[in-house]
C-alpha cells in the first residue's frame, strides 16, 4: 500500500483516506486530492499525516472528453 506524506505531490487525483498521529485524537477520514497539487498539513496536528489512496479516479479537468 502507497503512502504519501503531507508536502509531496498528488500523484493521482482521488479519494484518499487521512490518517492523523499529531496532537489531536481525529478518527480517519477521506478527502479528495488533486493531481499535482500538494498534499496538506493538517491544521490541528501539523506535520504528522499519511494519505492513503482508497479511490484514484481522472480528474475532470484532466479527461480528454473536457
Amino acid at each position: 500500500m502507497t503512502i504519501h506524506r503531507e508536502g509531496s505531490v498528488v500523484p493521482e487525483s482521488g479519494i484518499y483516506e487521512v490518517i492523523h498521529h499529531g496532537k489531536h485524537d481525529v478518527q480517519r477520514h477521506e478527502v479528495t486530492c488533486i493531481k499535482g497539487k500538494r498534499f496538506p498539513p493538517c491544521r490541528g496536528c501539523g506535520k504528522d499525516v499519511e494519505f492513503r489512496p482508497v479511490r484514484l479516479a481522472t480528474h475532470v479537468e484532466d479527461h480528454r472528453f473536457f
